[in-house]
């Protein structure tokens, strides 16, 4: 099995937000669970490692890309960081602070924030405390984003990134003009803090250059990368992988390059997800079988009836009949059958290898009937109505049987329930067609004398082609494609 490494957002994403925020067990076991099988788990965040608080870190992740992608690390090892330089930091602060911002700026060793960020993120996460003993009580038991910022120092320090709240009196096109030369800019990361809020990064510190960078460094393919999140700042990196998942509570950006869009914006509900999906696509495998070996034995009997000139081997009320008993009916019953097999490529191969034996079988079964049964028995069946009716009677058993043969093996394994429920519509079509109001409506009947005898017969060569066929056609299927394969 090959490595595959598999990115997580923390906002909005994998972290339940609050004032003390924390991660759903079935998420930490999810994520367990993942590297136990060898898989590597990374975060891929906006936060910088002083926004990375134990309870994050506890579950236990093989690195991390922090603060947007200014920083790439892999266990103890910094594969590279990079850092605001003095005269993008001094543009910034200046701009900022003579047009009224409220902004942090973000290191691995701490928050920085604004002269008036502190009150205003107050009032924002925990409402008029002022006047609210309810909002009182929230600011009380504090907050693990506000508690840990700190003012401005005077000497910098090595800054990963800047994060600033809306100012309602400057338009985003001011922000992009000042900016846009300097900084990568990323609109609106963080909801609460406005429409025309966002974050200033290093150019080329995006999390799909982070991805990037990393896989190559450790040699994976990008076919084998996966990443969820769903934020604005998490857009490019769900584009960049192969496959990209984002949460129902995602920016339209971030759903929009999405092949996956999750129904709710929970991560733990994404083992159900999961397991609803392969249950999905594993039942829809079987059930497709099914019908096409239908469609494949039709198309052959209407082929042979067309060349060879012979009355229809069974009524269209047959079919209807033989059809709701060994497809219809099961069909929906194994479509909502729990089913854990992991989703494998090749759907469509597998399916055509299943119906291309069993169609055959049931076909050359059918119509080897059509065209012996008549001179054996000494049936005629252009002129006879009654010669007819005993040949597609007895058509239509050996299509019954061929079914209940197909659904036996789409059902598989038998030891359970679906032997149960093969055993079962196998029986319900015995005994509808001992139901006088059901044989007469269906056109069902009975072999009888010599009949029965020819009938049996026939079903045991039924039998044998269906073995035949089982054993030839993907042998015959092999050597096509390794003939192709050659070419």
């Amino acid at each position: 099995m090959e490595k595959s490494i598999i990115f997580f957002d923390v906002d909005g994403t994998l972290v339940v937000g609050g004032p003390r925020e924390y991660i759903p067990d079935s998420a930490v076991r999810a994520i367990r669970s993942a590297r136990e099988k060898g898989h590597l788990c990374y975060l891929c965040t906006g936060r910088s490692a002083a926004e990375l608080y134990p309870f994050i870190l506890d579950v236990g992740f093989d690195g991390v890309i922090g603060a947007g992608g200014s920083y790439v690390q892999i266990g103890e090892q910094m594969l590279y960081h990079h850092v605001i330089d003095g005269d993008s930091l001094r543009l910034l602060r200046e701009y900022f602070d003579s047009h009224g911002f409220d902004y942090y700026l973000e290191s691995n060793d701490g928050l920085f924030g604004s002269e008036n960020l502190v009150p205003r993120l107050e009032h924002m996460l925990y409402g008029d405390w002022e006047h609210d003993p309810a909002a009182r009580k929230r600011k009380e038991a504090g907050s693990d984003f506000i508690d840990q910022i700190r003012p401005i120092p005077d000497s910098p320090v090595p800054y990963n990134k800047a994060s600033f709240l809306e100012n309602p009196d400057i338009p985003w096109e001011e922000i992009e003009r000042v900016f846009g030369d300097t900084f990568t800019i990323i609109r609106h990361t963080v909801p609460a803090f406005g429409e025309n809020s966002g974050e200033l990064t290093v150019p080329n510190s995006d999390k799909a250059y982070a991805i990037d960078t990393l896989i190559q460094h450790l040699g994976i393919s990008r076919e084998n990368t996966y990443a969820f999140g769903d934020g604005m700042n998490d857009a490019l990196m769900i584009r960049y992988v192969a496959h990209g998942i984002a949460m129902g509570n995602a920016a339209p950006a971030t759903k929009a390059v999405a092949q996956v869009v999750l129904v709710d914006s929970k991560f733990s509900h994404l083992p159900d997800v999961v397991a609803r999906g392969r249950q999905v696509m594993a039942n829809m495998e079987r059930v497709a079988s099914l019908f096409l070996v239908k469609t494949v034995y039709s198309a052959l009997i209407s082929l042979g009836v067309v060349l060879t000139q012979i009355p229809y081997p069974y009524l269209p009320r047959h079919i209807t009949y033989i059809g709701a008993l060994t497809i219809g009916a099961p069909a929906f019953i194994l479509a909502l059958a729990p089913n854990t097999r992991r989703y494998i490529p090749g759907f469509l191969k597998r399916v055509v290898h299943f119906a291309l034996p069993g169609g055959l079988a049931t076909a050359l079964s059918v119509l080897l009937a059509a065209w012996v049964l008549p001179g054996i028995m000494g049936w005629d069946v252009s002129g006879s109505d009654a010669d007819l009716v005993s040949l597609r009677a007895t058509c239509a058993i050996i299509l019954f049987v061929m079914g209940v043969f197909m659904l036996a093996r789409v059902a598989r394994p038998l030891r359970s329930w679906r032997g149960i429920l093969v055993a079962c519509f196998a029986a319900a079509g015995v005994i509808g067609a001992c139901i006088p109001f059901v044989a007469s409506f269906f056109a069902l009947q009975l072999p009888t004398g010599r009949t029965l005898v020819a009938t049996l017969v026939a079903l045991a060569m039924a039998a044998v082609i269906f073995a035949l066929c089982l054993f030839a056609v993907p042998k015959v299927w092999r050597i096509v494609e390794h003939r192709h394969a050659e070419r």
